[in-house]
């Protein structure tokens, strides 16, 4: 869930942002619009999603954006929002809430202790290879932060077993270029 919330807006920092003490952005955080064309941040172009919310969540009613913290998309966010707070709302922008419903919907994969459990729920949560490949090095950044027991809890349940490979990058698209006529015939 950290290494998700680091690709997906820096734990919050995203264009200068902050997460205030009660869990949300100082600004909203609302992605690009989903119409099939923008590119995001791996070079890929985003999937085309006409809007699910009427801009309930991300302001357009056009297409969808993801919003918060972790990014959901507004659909996706219908169908699992959290209240983990307990403050009476399901909030995307609100970084408990998001967190615990990234939770989840990485949990409907499976339990993440093998490798392809893990990469089948992040390629789950944005379909792209890059992105897998994303997430799977903020892991390992955050893997080598050591943080204390709290009360003999571990904090930090360690990495899922076997040996990771990684998933087949997409291969560049070629470059539009006239047909060659490989004949000799000329029209």
């Amino acid at each position: 869930i950290a290494a998700i919330g680091a690709v997906e807006s820096g734990h919050g920092s995203v264009h200068g942002n902050a997460i205030g003490l009660d869990g949300t952005p100082v600004d909203p955080i609302i992605g690009i619009a989903l119409d099939g064309q923008a590119i995001d941040n791996h070079g890929e172009t985003v999937a085309a999603i006409t809007d699910t919310d009427d801009g309930r969540w991300d302001g357009d009613a056009t297409y969808d954006r993801a919003v918060g913290p972790m990014q959901f998309i507004p659909q996706t966010w219908q169908r699992w929002a959290a209240d983990a707070d307990g403050d009476g709302r399901y909030d995307p922008q609100d970084l408990d809430d998001a967190a615990v419903a990234t939770g989840g919907y990485l949990c409907s994969y499976g339990r993440h202790n093998n490798w392809e459990v893990w990469k089948a729920a992040v390629f789950g949560y944005n379909h792209s290879a890059h992105y897998v490949a994303s997430v799977k090095a903020a892991h390992d950044r955050l893997q080598r932060v050591t943080l204390p027991e709290v009360d003999g809890i571990e904090l930090w349940p360690g990495r899922p077993w076997g040996t990771y490979v990684p998933m087949p990058l997409p291969e560049p698209e070629p470059e539009e270029t006239d047909p060659v006529d490989l004949t000799g015939h000329s029209d």
